[in-house]
């Protein structure tokens, strides 16, 4: 760090990515002392109440209590929720905690671009990341989307090392995050073809896999020992399955299909089922529909993909104002109010837009360099872009698989200054 600051006063471009992420963590300290008290989501509620009955009841999550719930989510991420609430006695530290995580982010961001492209890609990078708004407004949230994507691309940046104990310690955040998110295996595939790419020996093979495996078996047999469920992530596949493919699916979130005693995805007496039992049929009911609705299933796709890259506002909402959209339906102007509605949505969207023109022109330019060492980082792009033709597809879906997009704009970026200076 002490070294970058060093290059910083010698070059411009990197003065200007300094002064720009000093800007950027402003925004977001004034954001967070003006919404301290802000509105929350219904998912971080959920996380908070689950946290909270765990301490109260010296458990861990899932425990005994939890065996008749609809499914399990972010176990993990409750896990330490209930953690910081043990020391603190409030949630509201996580918004301090976050911000350390964004930083991390950004400099992870320049880390890498400086690794498979140069410096000056890396400082590029840092702009482009600062400019985009949902970066901004992230550390206010209590969701699962920002501790795993700080663990995803932290064990990212470990796995490029060449010292075993780095490549164990990206093993050990790949497996945390799994706790979280299983889309991890984005990252871990990545970094595995990033090792054969790099004729890596078999040794780094087993620093990688042995810990990221024995740690995920050990928190599954714990949990098996405690509540007779062999667990260690959400048990909500199933769920976001049957969410995708059911009687009444479209491209977007539906939270009320299950209930519908008419629809494939409801099941009868579920609360006499445990969560795993829940899961297991939703999947087999979400199999068997898109085997009898192929046509249907199929023509989502490219709305789930649309919707997952189609706004960058997700950050926002239900901070200052809650529930905009649902104001918006009820509003004595429901017209005009959504009109606006999507007016602020496309404007906080604009940098975001700008970037993925940026992404596309360098892609075009530098085709031939896409299955280079180059490109190996937008394999995590491509990975998880695949999950959005198959599940349900949020406007914040992309938030944790941009960063290979953005340091790719950065690229092109840099290479046509760098031709207009020669």
């Amino acid at each position: 760090m002490r070294k970058m600051l060093y290059e910083m006063r010698k070059d411009k471009l990197a003065m200007v990515a300094g002064i720009t992420a000093c800007v950027w963590i402003i925004i977001q300290v004034v954001l967070i002392i003006t919404a301290w008290d802000h509105f929350l989501a219904p998912d971080e509620k959920e996380y908070m109440r689950r946290a909270l009955f765990a301490y109260n009841n010296n458990v861990i999550y899932p425990s005994v209590h939890n065996l008749n719930d609809m499914f399990t989510h972010a176990p993990g991420l409750v896990n330490l929720y209930m953690l910081i609430y043990a020391v603190f006695k409030s949630f509201k530290i996580m918004m301090l905690i976050n911000l350390l995580m964004n930083i991390a982010i950004l400099y992870e961001v320049y880390y890498i671009a400086k690794t498979f492209f140069s410096k000056n890609v890396g400082y590029v990078a840092v702009i482009i990341y600062c400019t985009i708004v949902s970066t901004w407004f992230v550390p206010l949230h209590y969701l699962s989307d920002h501790p795993s994507y700080f663990l995803f691309i932290s064990g990212f940046c470990l796995t490029l090392q060449k010292k075993w104990y780095f490549i164990v310690l990206g093993a050990i955040c790949y497996a945390l995050s799994y706790t979280i998110r299983p889309t991890v295996l984005a990252y871990l595939m990545t970094s595995i073809i990033f090792m054969i790419a790099n004729k890596r020996s078999w040794k780094y093979y087993v620093c990688l896999l042995v810990p990221y495996f024995g740690i995920l078996y050990g928190i599954g047999k714990y949990f098996e020992n405690e509540i007779g469920i062999y667990t260690n992530t959400s048990h909500i596949t199933g769920f976001g399955m049957a969410h995708s493919a059911n009687d009444e699916t479209w491209a977007g979130p539906d939270m009320s299909f299950y209930q519908h005693p008419g629809n494939s995805a409801y099941i009868e007496n579920s609360d006499k089922l445990n969560f795993a039992e829940k899961d297991s049929i939703w999947k087999e009911r979400a199999i068997q529909w898109v085997i009898d609705n192929p046509e249907r299933y199929a023509m989502l796709a490219p709305q789930r993909f649309f919707r997952s890259y189609a706004l960058d506002d997700w950050s926002t909402n239900d901070i200052f104002t809650k529930d905009a959209y649902g104001q918006a339906i009820k509003s004595d102007n429901p017209q005009r109010a959504l009109t606006f509605l999507r007016v602020k949505q496309f404007m906080i969207s604009v940098p975001y837009y700008i970037m993925l023109l940026l992404f596309a022109y360098s892609l075009c330019v530098n085709r031939k360099e896409i299955f280079t060492r180059k490109g190996i980082i937008l394999f995590i792009t491509l990975f998880y872009t695949g999950t959005t033709f198959l599940l349900l597809a949020e406007h914040r879906s992309h938030y944790a698989f941009i960063f290979p997009m953005i340091i790719w704009a950065a690229y092109g970026v840099e290479q046509r200054f760098h031709r207009s200076k020669t």
